[in-house]
This record gives C-alpha cells, sequence and structure tokens, in this order.
C-alpha cells in the first residue's frame, strides 16, 4: 500500500530539491501542508480496521469533491497557439464557470452515482428536464460547493441506497466502510448515521498522501468528460451546429 503513496526518488526528484534550496521555492497547497509522519502511519492502522471487521474490497469506499471548470480550454490545443497573442492581453480573462463534483467508488473499482452540485436549481440547457432521469445526483447552492447539509443529503439519499442494491446485486451484506476526509462539508455526524455504514476520517493534512480516489482516478475522470467535450465541439464545427440553445 505504501509504494504507491511514497515513489522512490529518482534523479530528477534530487535536481527538483536542489532547485528549491537554491532559490528559496516553496510549495503551496494541499501538498505543501501534508503530515508525512502520520500518512506513514496510516496504512496500518487502515490495514487493522478492515482485518477486524472483514471488509471485502467491494464494501470498502472512498468519497472526495473536485471542482470542473467545464469552459476551461485545454493548455495544448491548436486554438492556443493560433490565439496566443489575444490570450496573453492585459484584459484577457480566462473562463471560470465550473461545477462541483463528487466522486465515490469501491476498491473494487465500482463507481456509485456522482453528486453534481451547479449554482442554478435547473440551467438552460436542463430545461423541461426530469432531473431524476439523469446518471447523478443533482444539487445545487449558490457557490456550487459542497456543505454538510448535502452532504448529509447525498449520505442518507444516494450513498445508501446506491451501495445497498449493489451489495445486494452481488449477495453480500449491507456492510460498507466509507473513508472520507476532514473538509468541513464531511459532518462528523455521519459516524453514527447509519447502523450499517462505518464511517473513518483520513487524519488531518494527509488527504493528497492518503486518498485513495485522489491517486488518478479524479484525473482519468475529468480527461475522459474533456476528451468527449472537445470531441463533441469538433464534430459540431464539422457540421456547423451551435454548441448550445441560444434562444435560452
Amino acid at each position: 500500500m505504501t509504494s504507491w503513496m511514497y515513489p522512490r526518488m529518482s534523479a530528477d526528484s534530487f535536481k527538483f530539491e536542489n532547485l528549491k534550496k537554491r532559490y528559496n521555492l516553496r510549495i503551496t497547497g494541499e501538498s505543501a501542508s501534508t503530515d508525512n509522519v502520520a500518512a506513514r502511519a496510516y496504512p496500518k492502522i487502515f490495514a487493522e480496521i478492515i482485518r477486524e471487521k472483514g471488509y471485502k474490497p467491494e464494501q470498502v469506499f472512498n468519497a472526495d469533491e473536485t471542482g470542473l471548470w467545464w469552459k476551461k480550454m485545454p493548455a495544448r490545443t491548436f486554438l492556443n497557439f493560433l490565439f496566443r497573442e489575444e490570450m496573453s492581453a492585459p484584459d484577457f480573462k480566462v473562463a471560470k464557470d465550473h461545477v462541483s463534483l463528487l466522486l465515490c467508488g469501491n476498491a473494487a473499482g465500482h463507481m456509485i452515482k456522482h453528486m453534481l452540485l451547479n449554482h442554478a436549481k435547473c440551467s438552460c440547457a436542463l430545461k423541461n428536464k426530469d432531473m431524476h432521469l439523469f446518471p447523478v445526483f443533482s444539487h445545487h447552492n449558490k457557490k456550487a460547493w459542497m456543505t454538510t447539509v448535502l452532504f448529509t443529503n447525498w449520505f442518507h439519499n444516494c450513498f445508501v441506497r446506491e451501495v445497498k442494491d449493489y451489495l445486494q446485486d452481488k449477495g453480500l451484506e449491507f456492510k460498507v466502510l466509507l473513508v472520507i476526509d476532514n473538509c468541513p462539508g464531511h459532518p462528523k455526524a455521519l459516524k453514527v448515521a447509519n447502523k450499517n455504514v462505518e464511517v473513518i476520517f483520513l487524519p488531518k493534512n494527509t488527504s493528497s498522501l492518503l486518498q485513495p480516489i485522489d491517486q488518478g482516478v479524479i484525473a482519468v475522470f475529468k480527461a475522459f468528460i474533456f476528451i468527449h467535450q472537445w470531441q463533441g465541439r469538433e464534430e459540431r464545427a464539422l457540421h456547423k451546429q451551435p454548441a448550445w440553445n441560444s434562444e435560452c
């Protein structure tokens, strides 16, 4: 388990460390505040929980949020090269339209229905559409960000139902371990919210190292979304079709 968390140092790693010392560089963000001591100790604690409770891979889930800037252009495209001067102008502004996604999956590789957090209850593109027919658990708030109320709603009305049906189809007992981080939107009250679901929180400042769904799952999901999105735009451009309904 520790192999993917702590890769062996390479020559490039040593070069980077020397550059940091030479130019007094500092890393900011989530990875800069990681607690490496707690992160190294936790895998043994987690393995003991799995062993004592007898959880199977299908019963161990992890959930985490991510932002999706759906209007953001890829960094390396022919359009970026053509419009490099316009994009570097002082008054140029990058599109900041975004939604939030909550992704959840288990150790066996099964992903349950995603949660979509939008700014509006119903956007123009989804006007007069039945949101219950979409393959996402949709909600909204002003900032399109997770709150304790929304997370609790997702837990009871999406996670528990989806996982219960999944384990029933697999012929497994409805006994679940949900691993989440310590962000403010994850209420501690979930520890006693359902007798069949054990909720454990990762140690503080260890998410970038220990969060399973951060180890490539979110990155691959976003890559798939952007590839599908830009392929669709190319096809519409070739057939001269509008990207959205301008009459909304």
